[in-house]
Order: structure tokens, then C-alpha cells, then sequence
């Protein structure tokens, strides 16, 4: 049996500690926040996420620090990446000016982006969301993300296969709130 569980475990990752969920919702192991994904997702440390970082929680030393989320009533997987930044930018028009470049020079060459939108918003969390299609491996696909925060930022991210965004993704954006000042 523990050998079907590792077997079942991405690359990489490590199951996370049951202390940080209950029936579906996740408390950042920091403490700065939580959210709700459907009962029965399994959630995953991203161990090499940002070098030799502690998966848990970002520091001054390791900025970033993530966690993977798949589960029967989620059709696509959840990316939640925490970053820390004490002189971090402002998620305003100004940071929202430079995003599109950003996540173009983040991208592979053979990964190209299109038809990129971006837009900061105040529902259903205050932040931006942005959003692109993406050919991987000869197939376009398209990406979600919000970002929030300020000091400590949360990235959530998801993929599917047409350009509307899943409504599943959708409802754990909702239930994302901070539990500190950002």
C-alpha cells in the first residue's frame, strides 16, 4: 500500500502534512492564509520549488515556496505559490504594465503566448487576474492566474483546455482570505 501512495506522489513533491488541512481547507503553514479547495484534493509540498528552500513558508532567504492540488472534483490541478518580498511592487497599473512582458520572458521558446489579458480587480479577491493561451506541445491550452497580496503575495494558477475559466477554480479563488496584513 505505501508503495501505490508514493507511487502516486508528482515528482518532486511531498504530501502535505495533515495539520495544515481540514476537510478541504488549507492554512498556509505561516499562517498569513487560507482557502477551500473540494473535499478530497490532495495536496502536495513543492520540495524543489526555490532551491534547498523549507516547502512550508518563504523567507528571507527563499522567496517562493508552492504547493501542487489535484482531486476528483477538480478537473485540472491548483498551483498556490507564496512568495515573500518585503520591498516587493504594489499589484497596481503600473505592476500590471509590466506583466505581460514578464510572463512572456518567463515562457519557453517553444511555449509561445497569445491573446493575453490582464486587469486588476477588487472581486472575488483584491489583486490582479490575468490569463493566456498557451501552445504546449502543439496543443493550445490556456492559463488562470490571480495574484494578491502585498509583502507576501499568493499566486493561483490553473490551466483547461478552452478559454473559459473553470468555474471549480473560480470557487476556491472565492474562498481564498488572508489571515495577517499581507
Amino acid at each position: 500500500m505505501a508503495l501505490l501512495l508514493l507511487a502516486a506522489t508528482p515528482a518532486g513533491m511531498a504530501p502535505l502534512a495533515a495539520q495544515y488541512l481540514n476537510e478541504g481547507t488549507f492554512n498556509s503553514p505561516d499562517g498569513w492564509f487560507a482557502m477551500h479547495t473540494p473535499n478530497g484534493s490532495e495536496w502536495f509540498e513543492m520540495r524543489k520549488f526555490d532551491g534547498d528552500a523549507d516547502p512550508r513558508w518563504p523567507d528571507g532567504a527563499h522567496q517562493s515556496v508552492g504547493w501542487f492540488v489535484r482531486g476528483p472534483k477538480m478537473p485540472g490541478s491548483l498551483l498556490v505559490m507564496e512568495r515573500y518580498s518585503p520591498v516587493g511592487p504594489v499589484l497596481d497599473a503600473s505592476y500590471l504594465n509590466g506583466l505581460e512582458a514578464d510572463v512572456r520572458k518567463a515562457a519557453r521558446p517553444d511555449e509561445p503566448i497569445s491573446e493575453f489579458s490582464a486587469e486588476v480587480i477588487s472581486t472575488p479577491m483584491e489583486g490582479i487576474r490575468y490569463s493566456y493561451r498557451k501552445k504546449r506541445g502543439g496543443r493550445d491550452g490556456y492559463e488562470f492566474w490571480y495574484v494578491t497580496g502585498h509583502e507576501h503575495k499568493v499566486f493561483l494558477q490553473t490551466s483547461a483546455a478552452i478559454r473559459e475559466e473553470p468555474e471549480w477554480f473560480r470557487r476556491v479563488v472565492q474562498s481564498f482570505r488572508w489571515l495577517e496584513t499581507p
